[in-house]
């Protein structure tokens, strides 16, 4: 009888270690997950390197020699930010990204190499009572294949990606509202929809024309 009790004990005692050990082994790996997901926090927020508040950031296949242009629509101040007119009153395209001629860079000794990455951002600068309308327009293409693309609306401040859409362009000169928003003054984004508002089209000029960019549309809501 006391060999059974000592060996019950035994028993019991190696049940509670295991448990205990379980549950180091759960707390370290959370831990393990948080501190990844800090840094990669830190990190995407380093890349998009900004003061703005609130970030439009484009992505599509690094390898892709398609070109993929980002537009933004803001109803106040009126303004249409695109690769034809980059920088506006409250908001800027930072790069014009082309595709594959994009990423040739010629080196110190003259010779070409290719740095991959498809990616274009607009930050709004200045924050108010507005109503925005982002766009996707496929503007060239050495493929002729449709490309998704990937378009986040982050905000910087705190960090964290309010709204990721992934969008399928299957022809050049396609054009496609990714979502339109309302911002107030304090950066809060409200109202995010994918209603379809084209306007990408109208602000390319024909051969031998001077930009002409479009009247802008009454925000929904508005008088």
């Amino acid at each position: 009888m006391r060999n059974r009790h000592r060996y019950g004990n035994l028993l019991g005692y190696v049940d509670i270690s295991m448990n205990l050990l379980m549950c180091f082994i759960v707390l370290f790996a959370f831990a393990f997950m948080l501190m990844r997901l800090e840094q990669t926090v830190t990190d995407n927020k380093a890349k998009l390197s900004t003061t703005s508040k609130i970030v439009i950031h484009l992505s599509w296949p690094e390898k892709s020699e398609d070109d993929i242009d980002l537009w933004a629509r803001s109803t106040n101040p009126e303004t249409t930010v695109g690769f034809k007119n980059k920088d506006a009153a409250n908001m800027f395209l930072d790069n014009d990204n082309l595709g594959m001629n994009s990423h040739r860079i010629t080196k110190a000794d003259g010779s070409l190499t290719t740095s991959f990455g498809n990616n274009e951002h607009i930050q709004i600068k200045n924050c108010s009572e507005t109503h925005i309308t982002v766009n996707l327009h496929y503007y060239k293409s050495t493929s002729n294949q449709p490309v998704e693309a990937v378009v986040e609306l982050i905000s910087m401040e705190p960090f964290f990606v309010i709204r990721l859409a992934t969008i399928k362009l299957d022809k050049p000169g396609q054009e496609r509202t990714v979502f339109q928003f309302d911002l107030d003054e304090s950066c809060a984004v409200k109202n995010i929809t994918d209603e379809q508002s084209l306007f990408v089209m109208s602000n390319l000029p024909s051969p031998g024309s001077s930009i002409q960019m479009a009247p802008m549309p009454k925000a929904p809501g508005g008088p």
